[in-house]
């Protein structure tokens, strides 16, 4: 017949819608993809339904399959509505969603049940042409052209506004998404507006379920091509832009699918186009890093110095249905100002609670770090240790807080003269020792002298108390040809120190003693 080569285009279509309809069955608990296998349904059925009507020979028989086919043709403008609201998650009102299902189920009841001549078919008769199977010819009545035309139209142009509007608002790479499903949602509308107007390739037929394939495969290539992007758009985008952690998204070719506002900002990433490879977007000390931790298996958490700022940066592979790896997803949490913070409570802890110098355990910890440089390097160390004399009397006499202002004073007295660069640290009570790197025994005893001056002509003022202490010091030095021979650790080198303190109050307090190699001692 001359028809038959047109029949085949339904055909064609039906088959396609087939395809479409199997291949988003795995898409299914996906919320788009539902609203998309619900599309995929209408369509299908109606195609189906149109090629048993356009084979069927009898009016009785091609009006079976036309009312058939009008729960497909009824629930087109439904379900691209619901894919769109859920694809720009626009959420209407239940009672909105609730009058168009009234309306739906009463224009299906109507189709269906009421036998023609009615108000929605008109009479319909066989419409026929030489060389041509028949063709159904509708009178439509007004209930086809003021409910149902309405009805469907305001719903197709509902769809395609809330993806145009999406194009406005919604970030580069989603525009051309969008921009598919949009004219995949426009083409049926035109289709059946032609057709309507009697505008068609054959009289009476009616293309617009295979415009209608067209469209459902441009919005299945829209969905499904850019696989990361079928989960809902708007609320990805809500989520990720509010997530304050950097986000960055690439495939298993170290393509850019995704990035987030925050991993720009944290990593003064310019603005990029989704596409191009994570070397050209990130720079390439973050690439250093990241690329030897892509190949590791599972979820890995690292930690990144960059910079200025430090990342807890987490690394998760990302797989497609079926369990092959498609990428990764890396999320950058900045953790600058929590270390910091540690930072300074691991520096309080090596501190002294009263004086903020050295703690006992630190002061040892840096000495051995010394004592270890200078049996390496052959340089002169030389050690202070010195004790407040009397310092049971002054507490008993002032009371503890005149104690503890005299034990600050003393620290003013000795960091003004020593500097920050040497080590200083207290002992326990009222002793401290200091450790001088790369000091003869010569400049150690003048330093020591300079302390000792300084601290006996300054006053401790506490409450109404005012008062002068002075102190008893021992210097040893280590490491030089003619010094003291190094010890073999940090403890034994204080000790020498500490014996050169005791000849110091042997010798009645008051005074600095310099412990030579020989055992001699000089005073001052």
């Amino acid at each position: 017949m001359a028809s038959i080569p047109w029949i085949w285009t339904f055909i064609v279509s039906a088959g396609l819608m087939l395809s479409l309809w199997v291949f988003s069955i795995q898409f299914i608990k996906n919320q788009i993809g539902k609203a998309y296998f619900f599309l995929l349904t209408a369509v299908l059925f109606w195609t189906l339904m149109q090629i048993g009507e356009l084979v069927a020979v009898t009016l009785p028989a091609k009006m079976v399959f036309v009312r058939l086919q009008f729960i497909g043709i009824n629930s087109v403008p439904l379900t691209l509505l619901s894919l769109a609201s859920k694809h720009s998650n626009i959420r209407f009102h239940r009672v909105f969603w609730l009058s168009t299902g009234v309306i739906w189920f009463v224009l299906l009841l109507f189709i269906i049940v009421v036998p023609e001549p009615n108000y929605f078919w008109g009479e319909p008769v066989l419409y026929l042409t030489e060389g041509s199977i028949p063709i159904v010819d509708y009178n439509y009545g007004p209930l086809f052209n003021y409910l149902f035309i309405p009805f469907a139209y305001i719903l197709y142009l509902t769809s395609f506004y809330i993806f145009v509007k999406g194009l406005a608002s919604r970030r580069k790479f989603y525009k051309m998404q969008i921009l598919l499903i949009g004219i995949g949602a426009l083409l049926p509308a035109v289709s059946n507006i032609l057709y309507v107007l009697n505008i068609s390739f054959v009289p009476h037929v009616n293309f617009t379920t295979v415009w209608i394939s067209i469209s459902a495969l441009m919005i299945g290539f829209a969905l499904y091509r850019y696989r990361y992007l079928d989960v809902n758009p708007v609320p990805r985008e809500k989520l990720l832009e509010s997530i304050t952690d950097g986000i960055v998204v690439i495939d298993y070719n170290y393509r850019l699918l995704d990035i987030n506002y925050a991993a720009k900002n944290l990593l003064s990433i310019k603005d990029t186009v989704v596409g191009e490879t994570a070397d050209e977007v990130l720079p390439e000390k973050m690439m250093s890093f990241l690329r030897p931790l892509l190949t590791r298996e599972g979820c890995t958490l690292h930690l990144l110095r960059y910079e200025d700022k430090v990342f807890d940066v987490r690394i998760s592979p990302l797989t497609k249905i079926g369990g092959a790896q498609s990428g990764y997803l890396i999320m950058f949490h900045d953790i600058t100002e929590r270390e910091v913070l540690h930072q300074k409570i691991k520096e309080k802890a090596k501190l002294d609670p009263l004086t903020q110098i050295l703690n006992r355990r630190e002061l040892f910890n840096r000495i051995e770090k010394e004592r270890s440089e200078v049996k390496n390097e052959k340089i002169p160390l030389s050690i202070l240790m010195m004790d407040i004399d009397h310092f049971k009397m002054i507490n008993d006499t002032y009371g503890h807080e005149a104690g503890d202002r005299t034990i600050e004073k003393i620290v003013e007295s000795v960091e003004s003269i020593i500097g920050s660069h040497q080590i200083f640290g207290r002992y326990g009570g009222d002793e401290f020792v200091i450790a001088l790197k790369n000091t003869p025994s010569s400049i150690a005893l003048r330093i020591a002298r300079d302390i000792h001056n300084k601290v006996a002509t300054n006053s401790i003022v506490s409450r109404n108390a005012s008062f002068n202490v002075h102190l008893s010091i021992g210097v040893i030095t280590v490491g030089g040809d003619d010094d003291i021979p190094l010890p073999d650790s940090s403890d034994a080198l204080v000790a020498l120190a500490d014996a050169a303190l005791y000849r110091a109050k042997e010798k009645g307090r008051n005074t600095v003693v310099s412990l030579s190699a020989d055992d001699d001692h000089s005073f001052l």
